[in-house]
């Protein structure tokens, strides 16, 4: 099944691709603003591209120990913890082997 554009000679499969068209090409509504510049688009997949092809990888959160960045606050604060800051808490019973997190307690008790 096709649907057509009554303002030009389109079609498309999905409704939903008729009605981003008959917004982004004939009205003009772009609802997809860039968070890092003013620029505005129709889709979100020319937004994508636009961030990907202009800005490139953004991390906002970078360490101030390394080169090191991250896209999210929580990775930055894992990654500075469990590198920079070696805060062994957790003793193995049986060694002298200590670990920065709990899982890595229980992995070493596997193995």
């Amino acid at each position: 099944k096709k649907f057509k554009c009554e303002s030009c000679s389109s079609s498309f499969t999905q409704p939903g691709s008729l009605k981003i068209h008959i917004e982004g090409v004939h009205e003009k509504i772009k609802k997809f603003k860039c968070t890092h510049c003013s620029s505005t688009f129709t889709a979100s997949q020319g937004l994508k591209r636009h961030i990907e092809g202009v800005h490139g990888k953004i991390t906002k959160f970078k360490c101030s120990h390394c080169s090191k960045s991250f896209s999210q606050k929580a990775h930055l604060k894992s990654h500075i913890e469990g590198i920079h800051e070696i805060i062994q808490k957790f003793h193995c019973g049986s060694c002298f082997s200590t670990f920065t997190r709990m899982r890595d307690l229980k992995m070493h008790y596997t193995t």
